[in-house]
């Protein structure tokens, strides 16, 4: 989960939960050898970091609009190449 979610509400927690969720994602993963996570977050942040060189990455910092979704479906490509044969 992308840990850059707008805070639309003004109450701050959005992110505190993405963070939450995220790090019981990572509990759940280390706990069954062979799962490995996507990291959308770092994605997201590398994306940002760059300057959004093709667009938004995101439509409301939630949904991948469409410069992101091309870039998860790399990051699940990647995740599928490396499972064993």
């Amino acid at each position: 989960m992308n840990e850059r979610v707008l805070d639309f509400a003004g109450r701050g927690a959005e992110n505190v939960r993405a963070r939450a969720f995220n790090e019981m994602l990572a509990r759940v993963a280390a706990a069954r050898p062979g799962t490995d996570l996507v990291d959308w977050t770092a994605a997201v942040d590398a994306y940002v970091a760059a300057g959004e060189p093709d667009g938004p990455f995101t439509t409301d910092s939630v949904h991948p609009a469409p410069a992101g979704q091309r870039a998860l479906a790399r990051l699940y490509r990647q995740a599928l190449d490396s499972c064993p044969g």
